[in-house]
């Protein structure tokens, strides 16, 4: 169901289940890993998130009995989100207030989790058994723009979380395929794989510009300041980025 979202899945559960060492590694498939302890103490060990799944829980017998889509614990689980937001499924589980409000046709801010949140159609996430799940996408709350004019540059050195937080501030999702295409040839020791592909992959642009989702096309371009990271980029990609107009930018609501 989340094979074109998310590379990893982690499981957790305070009981280790026999079943676990049957699940094998498939290619194509997201890597599966599993945790025993409480999944709330066990955050700590987990990298950035950019899917929360969570159904057919209770607060009844085998159930958790924790409200997990609630005010207490989800901001503590958004804490570990990307910058960029991502998503959450969820089948209502252990649901209340806080849930609904997610729920929301609209975007729904709650300024002290840093992030909005709206229900979109399941349909068009093209995934399979959802019928029972709601769809919430989660995005970082818009801030004031730090850049007054075109070229300027804070004064500070670029990291990958100050140029994130830029690029995804002001409903912006992406570039546009023109200057995409820019950042990527810019990008040092990119090379081609002997099966084809790119490493990094390439940008979503051409073809698979209409035939991707907003999310993948996210998660793309966060491969490539990933990358300027690793390539000691980020400050040239970094002003180069600053630089664009808000017409060469792609916003959220414009694909």
């Amino acid at each position: 169901m989340l094979a074109h979202l998310v590379d990893e899945i982690y499981f957790c559960d305070l009981r280790r289940s026999r079943k676990w060492e049957d699940v094998k590694d498939v290619p194509g498939l997201p890597q599966a890993t599993f945790l025993q302890g409480d999944a709330i103490k066990m955050l700590e060990k987990l990298p950035p998130l950019t899917v929360l799944f969570y159904r057919r829980d209770s607060s009844g017998e085998s159930g958790s009995s924790l409200r997990i889509i609630g005010k207490e614990i989800l901001p503590q689980i958004l804490s570990k989100f990307d910058l960029a937001g991502g998503w959450i499924f969820c089948d209502g589980s252990n649901g209340g207030k806080t849930f609904h409000l997610l729920c929301s046709a609209d975007w729904h801010p709650k300024p002290s989790w840093g992030f909005q949140f709206r229900e979109v159609d399941r349909t068009s996430m093209n995934l399979k058994d959802t019928s029972s799940l709601h769809v919430v996408e989660v995005r970082p709350l818009a801030t004031e723009p730090t850049v007054m004019r075109a070229g300027w540059v804070p004064p500070h050195s670029e990291t990958l979380d100050t140029l994130l937080a830029y690029c995804t501030s002001n409903n912006r999702l992406v570039p546009m395929p023109p200057q995409w295409s820019k950042l990527y040839n810019m990008l040092k020791n990119t090379r081609q794989k002997p099966s084809g592909g790119w490493v990094p992959s390439l940008p979503l642009i051409l073809g698979a510009w209409h035939h991707s989702m907003p999310i993948e096309k996210l998660l793309r371009f966060k491969e490539h300041l990933e990358w300027a990271q690793e390539q000691n980029q980020l400050e040239e990609i970094g002003k180069y980025l600053r630089s664009l107009s808000d017409a060469q930018w792609c916003h959220y609501g414009e694909l």
